[in-house]
Parts: C-alpha cells; structure tokens; sequence
C-alpha cells in the first residue's frame, strides 16, 4: 500500500523535466485509478456490514453477566445478611450435655479475669460483656493477689497504714460487683491470704516475729527482704477475716483464698523464729484454723470460702492446708492447668478438648482424697471445652465450675 501511494504521486505529480507521456496513456490510467477505486469502495462497504454485526454482538455479550442488577442483589447480599450472625455462635452455643440426674441442671461457669480487668470500670465491663458472649454465668476478679497487692478501693484501716499505698484499683468491691451483675453475670472474688509483704505501720502490724519479738523478713533488708503475714498473729487474723466480711457485704457469694502457705524458711530462720514453725512440726494447724475462721467469717457476711490447692499438690500430698479432717464445712477448688505435672493423666496423646477420660479419672481421684468436702474445678480452657466441664461437673457431682483463659 505505501508503495502504491508513492507510485501514485510520481504519477499525479510528474517531475518538472520529465518527458510528457501521451494522452492516450492518461486516459487509460485515468480509468483504470477509477475502477480500482470503485472495486475498493464496493469491498469495504461489503465487508462494514459483517464487521459491524460481530462487534456488536461481541459487545452485547460482554454486558450480560456485568449488569443485572436483580441477580447481583440476590448474589452477593443475600449472603451478606444470612452468614453475618455465624461468627457469634461459636462453640459457646454448642448443644449442653444434660446429666440423667433431674436435680442436676445446666453447669454454671466463672470465668477467671487478669488485674488489667481490674484497672477501671471500662475495662471490667468489656471483660463482663467479653465473658457473656462466651456463655458464663459469672466471672471471677482478683481482688487482691500475691505481694498484698489491692485491685478495689478497701475501707480496711490497717491497708491505709502501710508504708506504701497498695491499692491499685479504682473501684470499691461494691461498685465492681454491681458492674458485674449490670451484665447479668454472677461476681466471685479471688484473694491471695498469705503471700502478703506490705509493712502495715511503723510496728510492722501482723507480721512473723523472732522470738525476741523482732520482725522477720525473708533476706536482709538491703536485698530487699520482706516480711510476711503471720497466719496465727492475732491482729493478722482479724485483719484477714474482716477481709471476706468486706468482700461478701460487697455481694460477693463467693470468696476463693488462694495461697494458704508458708514462705520458706532457713533453718538459721528457726533459731530464731521458733521450731514450731519446723516443716516436721504440726504447723498445718495454724493454716486449717485459719481456714476455718475465714470460713465462718464469710458466711456470717452470707459468702462462701472456696480454697484453692493444686491438682499436682493434692495427690503428692505436699500441700499443707490440706487435710481434709480438720478442714471440715470448709469448700475446696481444685486448679489443674500444668500438664507437666500430671503426666499421669496428661500424656503426650492427649487429646484436650473433647477428651474427658483423664479429666474426669483424675478428679474422681481428687474428689475421694478430700474426705467428702466439695470439690469445684478450676481448669485451664487449654485441657477442657465448656461440654467437658459440664461433664466433669456432673463426675464429681458439682454444679459450678472456674475456667483459666
């Protein structure tokens, strides 16, 4: 084609000194250029009528699938709206395995909450509303742990006697019960007894002493040494009982006493502190008559103490407070979430959730060590679901039940 339009300028457009060709040679040229050009003409218009059929056809088949907006509708947002609620109804919905026993109802789980539950009224209200889309009945809150730390506001007047302030929470005991009941949930709360090192006023109030009536610390005072309260010091004792008192007129039904324990003494510590608190002695008797204290004092308050032991420790038998004999009306929460230390009856195979045959074997177990006092678990969500707790519950013939997330 290009060469063919050049060919035509050299014939339209004629050099200046190029010899004049003949005029019979024009005019048969002339025609010929016009033939060629009607041949050309007749082809294409021929050829536009196809051409533009298939593209139109072409096109009208690319706008079918991409505009229909009735089908769209139904395609894409129906979806939307039936599937939208699924991820709610996680396994917290899953059906409830109810025991044969008619005066055993649906279990009723606590769940366990952190201090940073604790820190103000927000955060203890998106952990309620967090533990009520999980399905519990109530929640446990640490309201006082290890080191005689405070997460409520006590009106206990020793606590406003130690050297260092150590309330760290922004509520009373009341104002968060009522949070927690705001939500439909049941509050418990969690207490370390014994693991307490606050120095409360100059005299170092309810603290173990040296026979010579010096205050004991666990290391020298430029390590850091602390000093501990004392389970049979009179003062301390009071001061512990007015404790659950405060906390079941604050409506809490129930009041877990964890750590009921010794700190460890060095023999050189004896010396000085007296061989009555000697690991051969019967010094378990000043952590079970504090038990029972604790006891009677909650429940004139109309609360429940629940003290809590290691599955591990029951059955190697080295956890002091218990002995069941002089533990008697007194309640028991058993924790299990240390596999290691059950390898027993947590193998490598074992399979957690779903498979409660070790769980329920081992609290049978549990429950025939404790001398027919109560027996509640606390296990870690890792070796259980909520149907295996049930479950569990109905095994050792309890109705609550505490979980560890």
């Amino acid at each position: 084609m290009i060469d063919m339009r050049r060919r035509r300028r050299k014939l339209f457009r004629p050099k200046r000194h190029s010899r004049i060709r003949r005029s019979s040679d024009k005019i048969i040229s002339g025609v010929l250029s016009v033939l060629g050009v009607i041949v050309l003409v007749f082809v294409g218009y021929s050829a536009l009528g196809p051409i533009s059929d298939y593209l139109k056809a072409h096109s009208e088949r690319e706008k079918v699938p991409v505009w229909t907006p009735e089908d769209t509708v139904t395609s894409v947002t129906a979806p939307a709206v039936t599937e939208a609620p699924e991820p709610a109804q996680t396994e917290d919905t899953r059906p409830i395995r109810v025991p044969d026993d008619a005066a055993f109802s649906a279990a009723k789980g606590y769940k366990r909450l952190s201090t940073a539950d604790m820190k103000d009224s927000t955060s203890l209200g998106a952990a309620c509303e967090k533990a009520v889309r999980e399905g519990y009945f109530g929640v446990l809150l640490p309201m006082k742990t290890k080191g005689g730390v405070y997460w409520y506001k006590t009106e206990d007047t020793l606590v406003s006697l130690a050297e260092k302030n150590p309330v760290r929470g922004s509520m009373t005991a009341a104002e968060a019960g009522d949070i927690c009941r705001g939500y439909g949930l049941s509050p418990a709360a969690q207490v370390s007894i014994l693991t307490d090192n606050n120095r409360y006023g100059e005299d170092r109030i309810g603290v173990y002493r040296t026979e010579d009536d010096l205050v004991w610390l666990d290391d020298l005072y430029d390590n850091g040494g602390k000093p501990w309260i004392c389970p049979y010091d009179d003062d301390a004792v009071r001061f512990l009982c007015d404790m659950v008192v405060e906390l079941g007129e604050a409506g809490f039904k129930k009041i877990v006493c964890e750590d009921m324990s010794f700190p460890s003494f060095r023999e050189s510590d004896l010396d000085y502190l007296g061989y009555h608190l000697s690991p051969d002695s019967d010094r378990h008797t000043y952590l079970t008559s504090l038990a029972k204290k604790l006891t009677n004092s909650a429940r004139s308050a109309g609360a429940d103490t629940l003290f809590c032991f290691w599955s591990y420790e029951i059955m190697s038998r080295s956890a002091e407070c218990f002995v069941p004999e002089e533990l008697a009306g007194c309640t028991l929460i058993v924790r299990t979430n240390a596999m290691t230390d059950l390898s027993e009856y947590f193998p490598p195979d074992y399979k957690r959730a779903g498979d409660t045959e070790k769980l329920e074997q081992l609290y049978e177990n549990l429950s025939s060590l404790s001398g027919g006092l109560t027996v509640y678990p606390m296990i870690d969500g890792y070796l259980a679901s909520r149907v295996d707790l049930e479950q569990l519950c109905r095994t050792v013939g309890t109705e609550e039940y505490f979980t560890e997330t």
